[in-house]
């Protein structure tokens, strides 16, 4: 029988999530050794200290940008409008993957206007449920994710986005209100998704820096982070539960680093989750691509290349504490959580980090690549 998603379940309440930005000495850090069987406590900036000097960290180099815009619906409705990414991979389609999030229930179908008139379009339908109240304000707004077509092209929604944009945040934190230098990690080459890795974004250059001295290298990628996972209920089955797809780049030059990694048996170690999902989504052996991802990282799953996670605390019953079960265990990351909550470390964006050190040898170590 699957697990089911009640079994990730532990006693953080909304209480343990706080809209405070923090830097990496102020951070805390759970350090969850699946090997030794161990769970210690400690600060972010100490991270380091658990990398060995050959290890590889895969770090997503896309940062947040404005994705959400103001308007009305046909029907006179106040609306935001949060948009994803293009449905169709061609750069010249007009259909956006969106969520829409309104103080009562936007229509399904209907035309709609943005920014003014700037960006104008039609709602085509609802695809998905979406966790409304947990979004900008709490309880405030509900809604869907659906799909919509808008006669602007994407360089022109960009150039208002870029204009006129807001950036989408949970009821806890308005990241409109930091500095942005504050919203994206060091290595920041793009600014076009919707969320980022909380953990990446506070490695300082000075801590890579570091890390290079003793010889850690970083292995660079790209995916446009858009709300990958789906509303789920305590009872769903893992099996049955099936992600959102996100678009990914990987270039030949980090597949190459892949491949001597993989050869040299280095530990490989995923930044946020977003690495973990782009290197376990590549072929064995890997091949530079663009391309698009559902994976779902959940326990029993047979890594090819990662074999360490460094995360945030996250909601329970999450797909990101699922996909650190898969790292290191069930038992042992769940009774982490809780030892989390129990000492009032912080969860979700600005919360503590968790770095789940992993006991298994990815199936490419064996391999001849």
């Amino acid at each position: 029988m699957s697990d089911t998603f009640s079994q990730y379940n532990f006693s953080a309440t909304p209480d343990s999530f706080k809209g405070e930005h923090r830097s990496a000495e102020q951070v805390r850090l759970l350090v969850v050794d699946a090997r030794k069987q161990t769970i210690i406590e400690d600060t972010f900036s100490n991270v380091g200290s658990y990398f060995d000097d050959s290890d590889v960290l895969a770090v997503n180099n896309v940062g947040m940008g404005p994705s959400r815009l103001n308007g009305t619906t046909h029907t006179g409705l106040e609306i935001d409008v949060c948009f994803l990414m293009l449905d169709s991979p061609q750069t010249t389609s007009l259909l956006w993957d969106v969520v829409i999030l309104a103080e009562s229930w936007p229509p399904t179908l209907g035309k709609f206007t943005l920014a003014d008139g700037s960006i104008s379009g039609e709602i085509l339908g609802k695809t998905q449920d979406f966790d409304g109240p947990y979004w900008i304000e709490r309880d405030r707004y509900v809604g869907f994710r659906g799909l919509v077509t808008i006669e602007q092209s994407p360089a022109e929604l960009a150039e208002v986005l870029a204009g006129r944009g807001k950036l989408m945040h949970p009821w806890y934190t308005d990241l409109n209100k930091l500095d942005v230098k504050k919203l994206n990690p060091e290595n920041t080459v793009i600014n076009n998704a919707v969320h980022v890795s909380e953990p990446a974004r506070r490695i300082t250059g000075e801590m890579y820096q570091g890390y290079r001295e003793r010889g850690i290298t970083t292995l660079d990628f790209s995916l446009a982070m858009c709300f990958s996972w789906q509303q789920s209920k305590p009872d769903t089955n893992l099996s049955d539960y099936r992600m959102n797809a996100e678009e990914y780049v990987i270039p030949d030059a980090s597949i190459e680093q892949l491949k001597s990694a993989s050869n040299q048996r280095k530990r490989i170690v995923s930044i946020g989750t977003s690495g973990a999902r782009v290197l376990e989504s590549l072929a064995l052996p890997p091949v530079a691509e663009t391309k698009r991802t559902d994976i779902f990282i959940s326990p029993g799953f047979k890594f090819k290349y990662c074999s360490s996670l460094l995360t945030n605390l996250h909601n329970p019953m999450g797909t990101h504490v699922i996909m650190a079960c898969a790292f290191g265990g069930r038992e042992l990351v769940i009774e982490a959580c809780e030892q989390a909550a129990k000492s009032e470390m912080r969860f979700g964006i600005h919360g503590d980090s968790m770095l789940i050190l992993g006991d298994f040898d990815p199936l490419s170590w064996d391999t001849t690549l």
